[in-house]
């Protein structure tokens, strides 16, 4: 006997298949941290297609155009853009009538790398606003949605009072200037990088302010 509740939550459950680049390190965590884990919170089936387990992103797109007509999903999500996914691959999605999502993480600074695939996609999805213009001019429909925290994940911890500007991420690019700035000007920063473990801080951030520390934290204080 199957209960009215029962009805409700087959109902929900979805089967979404997510092309997803996970190379397990920090950076590339964002998805999995964030809203993979509560989409299988929530009851979700997630397929994941990860390109590094194929030779080369041929074989790669040949198992997922293969995909679209053997694996029952109800939505395919692609993280990335046309330098892993070709266009003929979302045409089978399309031409099966599965819908699909492009969900854009540096549309601000790097919008090019969807321009071959972004108006394919049913959707696509923004986190930033500031070029949601040019994506319309490519014929895209676009929503725009910021960043937020798995509340599963990133829980407060009231232990050791950390008085600095915090940073999670990877220091490449402009973010080594501006860090170096806010060091320069005596703001104390603290970074959590997977790349500072296996690196001396001094090799990145340099200023030549002696009196200001740098401080790296235990990852162990995160709940990762």
């Amino acid at each position: 006997v199957i209960s009215p509740t029962d009805i409700k939550t087959r109902q929900q459950e979805m089967y979404l298949l997510f092309v997803y680049e996970d190379d397990g390190s920090v950076m590339r965590s964002v998805p999995r941290i964030h809203f993979l884990d509560e989409l299988k919170r929530a009851g979700h089936t997630l397929i994941i297609f990860n390109p590094l387990e194929y030779p080369d992103v041929e074989q790669f797109n040949e198992a997922l155009a293969k995909a679209a007509g053997t694996v029952p999903v109800d939505l395919m999500v692609s993280l990335h853009g046309d330098e892993l996914v070709r266009p003929e691959t979302v045409v089978q999605f399309k031409r099966r009538g599965i819908p699909t999502l492009l969900f854009c993480f540096d549309n601000l600074q790097a919008p090019y790398m969807q321009r071959q695939i972004a108006s394919l996609f049913d959707l696509v999805w923004l986190s930033s606003f500031e070029t949601m213009p040019l994506f319309k001019s490519w014929g895209c429909t676009c929503i725009f949605l910021p960043y937020a925290a798995n509340p599963y994940v990133f829980q407060p911890r009231f232990t050791t009072e950390i008085p600095t500007v915090g940073f999670i991420g990877t220091p490449y690019g402009t973010r080594v200037m501006k860090i170096n700035d806010l060091l320069k000007g005596g703001v104390p920063c603290s970074l959590y990088s997977d790349y500072l473990l296996s690196n001396s801080s001094s090799e990145i951030i340099r200023t030549t302010s002696k009196n200001k520390r740098l401080v790296r934290i235990d990852p162990n204080d995160w709940n990762l």
